[in-house]
């Protein structure tokens, strides 16, 4: 009952090609889907957007939009106002 190693799917891409996947995806991260495209036409290999996010995952890296700022306070009589209506 106890986990053994080597259970579980292998890994589509060797460590070299991680890494090109790494160089695909720095222009630009959120186009993930322009990195499949690329990943099938270069390596020719078939992968989905979900692979490629876990790969990205395990390199430390994100593929999420970056928030610019924080919301802020909302003006204290349009607060006020909304709050007693």
């Amino acid at each position: 009952l106890y986990n053994k190693p080597g259970r579980g799917c292998k890994s589509k891409f060797n460590t070299e090609q991680k890494e090109k996947i790494r160089e695909f995806v720095k222009p630009e991260p959120r186009q993930l889907k322009q990195v499949v495209q690329k990943v099938k036409e270069e390596l020719g290999i078939i992968s989905s957007k979900k692979t490629i996010q876990r790969i990205l995952k395990i390199l430390k890296m994100s593929w999420h939009r970056m928030r610019r700022g924080r919301g802020g306070e909302p003006l204290t009589h349009i607060y006020q106002e909304k709050r007693h209506n």
